[in-house]
């Protein structure tokens, strides 16, 4: 089994709207085949796949620092916790060892 990568923008070349998963249907009138020459409102097609794609590429950069952000969050609670644990253990050392010395 090989690893095909998800390509996105094939689901937009598609007509699957990426929000809800459902198909776009395009209007019945509109029987022509779209090429990479078409225009939408005097915009090539290429011109709108190359907008999508930026700003997918936007959209993911956010994301990828949203979770940086908070991976670096956890972190810095991960090594506040193990503090509090070497903390805790030192106690508990510390609390037996007066117990020994009192018996």
């Amino acid at each position: 089994m090989t690893f095909q990568p998800y390509d996105e923008m094939a689901d937009y070349r598609n007509g699957i709207d990426d929000d809800s998963g459902a198909v776009v249907e395009e209007d019945e009138d509109d029987d022509n085949d779209h090429d990479d020459n078409a225009e939408y409102n005097g915009v090539s097609a290429v011109q709108l796949e190359r907008r999508l794609h930026e700003l997918l590429h936007e959209r993911n950069r956010d994301r990828i620092e949203e979770l940086d952000a908070a991976l670096r969050r956890a972190e810095q609670k991960l090594v506040e916790k193990e503090m509090e644990v070497s903390l805790w253990k030192d106690t508990a050392k510390f609390a037996l060892r007066q117990d020994k010395e009192l018996q």
